[in-house]
């Protein structure tokens, strides 16, 4: 269980996650949700194997453009794929677990919430939240908390939230 949100900004995407790993044999506070890879910034929820195979994936190089449609068809057609890829080469004890990990990643700016099934969707608001806290740290960005706060507020809700707040920043537009 976790939370993570992203919220885009002219000046780049901030993301903030809970720290808690549940059914692993880790505590709190040791596992970073949230980490950069070829220039783009991911959050992952779901399986830690799934996120740990993502953060040490060797991805392709970003295209050389920020035009929405054409970071939309590399997503579409380089990034989102490799995620498919990665959810079938789970080897995860329960075939049920597969499909069930999401992402959201920065990619010059513009959030993408992608599938581990490998399809993506954009909110028009630029405001993000995945993992089982997700609606109270919606409901928490909608009513004006920063992210930090709210992740916090999902932690007094959610029991697989907790309370530390790791935050990282993606920069905007290349």
């Amino acid at each position: 269980m976790t939370t993570i949100v992203a919220v885009e900004t002219p000046g780049g995407v901030t993301f903030a996650s809970d720290s808690r790993a549940t059914g692993a044999m880790v505590n709190d506070g040791w596992v970073a949700k949230v980490f950069q890879n070829k220039g783009m910034t991911f959050g992952i929820a779901g399986l830690l194997q799934f996120s740990q195979a993502v953060k040490y994936a060797k991805l392709p190089k970003l295209p050389d453009t920020d035009d929405p449609e054409k970071l939309d068809k590399w997503v579409t057609q380089t990034l989102a794929p490799i995620f498919k890829v990665i959810d079938k080469s789970i080897t995860d004890d329960d075939p049920e677990s597969r499909g069930r990990s999401v992402g959201l990643v920065a990619v010059k700016g513009r959030v993408y919430q992608i599938s581990s099934r490998g399809y993506w969707v954009r909110n028009v608001s630029g405001v993000y939240a995945i993992g089982s806290g997700s609606p109270y740290a919606l409901g928490a960005l909608e009513s004006g908390a920063t992210p930090k706060k709210a992740i916090k507020i999902a932690s007094k809700y959610d029991w697989g939230t907790n309370s530390d707040v790791r935050i990282l920043k993606s920069p905007g537009k290349a």
